[in-house]
């Protein structure tokens, strides 16, 4: 186990000084800065602050989460790792745990990635949030059109949310998602990269990326139900259980069972005997 993890964190030491990590990332920060910026100078016209849980609906925003994952199919487009190295750690390690190596580094930039998603937020909002478990003034004072209209704040918040979820639990909510969709882009880039070619899996996360563009100008729930970058989103998913909005549950449910079927995937096609070196790498 030792080995494994000291694999998978090399993996990450390589890969996130790297300039493909460094450019994904930027376009992170700077998708969140362009809807941010706007928020602190409608706060200091205003005169109120924000709380910390507006987070939530800025990585529900759909530039945002456009922006986000095509930086993510870029982070995780080249799983396996295929350079020289790898054959050397394949015949010491096995196959079994090489590709465990590979989870355990999906899991740690997942989070990685999350990280820099609330440093962005709190930097940008330097100054203009505080946290508390009720909305505050800053929101639930200010009409939805003056808020997204007339302010210049192009970000969507519905009130019936603010009703629905308290900060603690948009943010919460938000955040769990994140991961697992997050993780979800990595399972299917490194399970069809493995399977079908190096392509497969970038385009099948590419499509989904594209489901989620067509969701903005056609939202049919059917695309809802079909489209995981959504998921996050809590604008969509129906808390209330009473629309044909998917429910809380339905997402967090398919999310953890298609990355957990991808992965025992993996593992089984990696230890068989079938499967050469010379293909995996």
């Amino acid at each position: 186990m030792r080995s494994v993890s000291k694999i998978a964190i090399s993996y990450v030491v390589n890969n996130i000084k790297s300039s493909k990590m460094i450019a994904a990332l930027l376009m992170i920060i700077v998708a969140i800065y362009l809807r941010g910026t706007p928020i602190t100078y409608y706060s200091d016209y205003i005169g109120y602050n924000v709380n910390i849980g507006l987070l939530a609906f800025i990585i529900s925003d759909r530039f945002v989460l456009s922006v986000m994952f095509i930086a993510v199919v870029f982070i995780f487009s080249d799983m396996p790792f295929k350079h020289p190295k790898q054959y050397y750690m394949i015949v010491r390690m096995g196959k079994r745990k090489w590709i465990f190596a590979h989870l355990i580094y999906c899991i740690i930039i997942s989070l990685f990635i999350m990280l820099v998603s609330i440093i962005a937020f709190l930097v940008v909002m330097r100054g203009h949030t505080y946290f508390s478990n009720s909305w505050g003034k800053f929101i639930s004072s200010v009409p939805e059109t003056i808020f997204t209209y007339e302010s210049g704040i192009e970000l969507s918040i519905y009130k019936d949310v603010l009703l629905t979820l308290k900060p603690a639990e948009a943010l919460s909510w938000t955040m769990i998602m994140h991961f697992f969709i997050l993780m979800l882009f990595a399972s299917i880039c490194i399970t069809f990269n493995l399977l079908v070619n190096e392509y497969a899996g970038i385009i099948i996360c590419g499509i989904l990326v594209f489901a989620h563009l067509i969701q903005g100008f056609d939202p049919s729930f059917i695309i809802n139900y079909m489209s995981p970058v959504d998921w996050i989103s809590v604008n969509i998913i129906d808390f209330n259980c009473n629309s044909a909005m998917p429910d809380w549950y339905y997402p967090l449910i398919i999310s953890i069972i298609i990355i957990a079927g991808l992965w025992i995937v993996n593992a089984i096609v990696t230890r068989k005997n079938s499967i050469t070196l010379e293909k995996l790498l």
